[in-house]
């Protein structure tokens, strides 16, 4: 199993695989969507062609970690306010391109035996800001890690510190599970729904293509390709509410609940 730390501010835990959340770190793990989409156009399905092309395609992919059931991605945030809103944009854009966060760690907070009255109002906006975390990442798993008192350097100084982190948590183990795109029927409407949590509407914008569901979120774009059951469907409805886009189709899907 593959968990990926993203660290969305300065400073940080590191165990596992690290990335920086910068833009460049969105748009590489956009890449296996991005690929998918020009060699369906270039080798589309059917073609002799393409049966060499897949497994080639597989292999990239599978490097780029976007297997759900093995890998998954922890954010790792400081009690800042600029530091939390950069979380939040990444955990978007994480799941607009299919990735599972699985949880979130609080890193740096100050600890219980730093009494001195300087630094009251400091651990006041860590309470307050851990809270924030807490509450607008739910239901994911929040792990709480103390300010290090020196630089982590060193094995046993790393290894000290991910049991603080992870405590008698398996840090291999899958912390939640989600599933970012489902589709389901209801009251004789097929709905196709796509986790993006804090997305806002004014920043999304939607589109169809032939087979393929266009989202857009800010800078970053997705095109879904639609199950069999919803190739030739119209599209009658879509709402975003509580960081879940539901796109309404007509008729109902003859395979059931995916």
């Amino acid at each position: 199993m593959t968990r990926i730390l993203l660290f969305t501010g300065k400073g940080g835990v590191g165990k596992t695989t690290t990335a920086a959340a910068t833009a460049e770190t969105i748009r590489f793990l956009s890449l296996p969507d991005i690929l998918s989409r020009y060699m369906e156009r270039l080798f589309p399905v059917g073609r002799r062609v393409n049966k060499v092309v897949a497994p080639v395609l597989s292999r990239v992919t599978s490097l780029i970690l976007t297997d759900p059931q093995r890998t998954s991605v922890r954010l790792v945030v400081n009690p800042e306010r600029i530091v939390i809103a950069e979380a939040r944009r990444t955990y978007t854009y994480l799941s607009l391109f299919g990735y599972r966060v699985d949880a979130v760690v609080a890193n740096r907070l100050l600890p219980d035996e730093v009494a001195d009255p300087w630094f009251a109002r400091w651990k006041a906006l860590h309470l307050e800001h851990l809270q924030a975390i807490e509450e607008g990442f739910a239901p994911l798993p929040v792990l709480k890690v103390e300010l290090a008192p020196t630089e982590l350097v060193g094995l046993d100084a790393l290894r000290d510190f991910g049991g603080r982190v992870y405590g008698d948590l398996d840090p291999a183990a899958r912390l939640h599970v989600g599933q970012p795109l489902k589709v389901h029927r209801r009251n004789g409407r097929t709905t196709l729904s796509l986790e993006l949590p804090f997305a806002d509407r004014d920043d999304l914008e939607l589109g169809r293509r032939a087979d393929e569901l266009l989202v857009r979120v800010g800078p970053y774009r997705r095109a879904v390709t639609l199950p069999d059951s919803l190739r030739r469907r119209p599209v009658v409805d879509a709402t975003l509410k509580r960081g879940k886009l539901r796109v309404i189709f007509e008729g109902r899907a003859d395979d059931g609940e995916r």
